[in-house]
């Protein structure tokens, strides 16, 4: 967008223009195209920019810098290492607000497509700020903060839910297709606590040594528990043991059925 445009542009159109740069840190003409797009509607536009939507029509001078996140990523990685970690990634955690939030830290994770819990490779620095169309801190965090909201649609936690798994596994571990127990349980408590009322028992259940002493949650078992908070009711009355269930998650219903059973007797 030339000088010359912007001038030509209705005073409530600037001044929208200004506050969609100041909340996104878009560039004029990517802030332009955008309200363009969306009829000049703040919050749809800001929406649809922070989701991306029109990512492949950005103009070349609004295109992502490179050389901009490379600074960034010198700031935080010392000399020679070739990951932020331990006080390093304190720091960036805690410049961008989520030194005590752990959910949110996850989803920082996910939205970057880090692959190893504790530490952030430059590739994947670079990238996920690319991907993310992200230039800056402050952009990040605005990014995250509507993150945050998007958790709130199915797919979109179903597809948060599923990384987790992946970026619990580790690089070393993501062609075993298990999670080591003592790193599921803890994810669990992170991502299902205000979604899954039974959430303690099934804790419980895959700790008791009586219950086959897991080591370990598969793939298909971790995904298939999603399921089941989503469809079947807390009392667990709509359960049909014929569906095809992982078995942990069949044995998991019959150990509160039989808990019940003897609390009632």
């Amino acid at each position: 967008m030339s000088s010359s445009e912007m001038r030509s542009l209705p005073k409530v159109k600037k001044n929208t223009l200004s506050q969609f740069i100041d909340f996104t840190g878009a560039g004029n003409k990517t802030a332009f195209l955008y309200l363009e797009t969306y009829d000049w509607d703040i919050s749809v536009a800001a929406d649809e920019y922070l989701n991306g939507s029109l990512s492949g029509q950005i103009p070349e001078e609004d295109s992502f810098d490179e050389s901009t996140i490379l600074t960034l990523w010198t700031s935080y990685c010392v000399s020679g290492e070739e990951f932020i970690d331990g006080e390093a990634l304190e720091k960036f955690l805690k410049d961008v607000n989520l030194i005590n939030n752990d959910l949110m830290q996850m989803v920082l994770a996910w939205k970057l497509s880090l692959s190893e819990i504790g530490e952030i490779s430059q590739e994947e620095f670079l990238e996920g700020f690319k991907n993310l169309n992200c230039q800056n801190l402050d952009q990040l965090k605005t990014l995250l903060s509507a993150s945050k909201e998007e958790l709130n649609n199915g797919d979109n936690f179903k597809e948060f839910y599923l990384f987790s798994f992946k970026y619990g596994q580790g690089t070393e571990n993501d062609l075993k297709r298990v999670l080591e127990l003592d790193v599921a349980i803890p994810l669990w408590e992170l991502l299902l606590k205000d979604r899954f009322p039974l959430l303690n028992e099934w804790i419980k259940f895959v700790q008791d040594p009586d219950q086959g002493n897991q080591n370990s949650i598969s793939s298909d078992t971790w995904a298939m528990l999603l399921e089941f908070t989503t469809i079947i009711n807390d009392d667990l009355s709509n359960f049909d043991p014929f569906d095809a269930w992982p078995v942990l998650i069949d044995d998991f219903v019959n150990y509160v059925q039989q808990k019940k059973e003897k609390n009632n007797k």
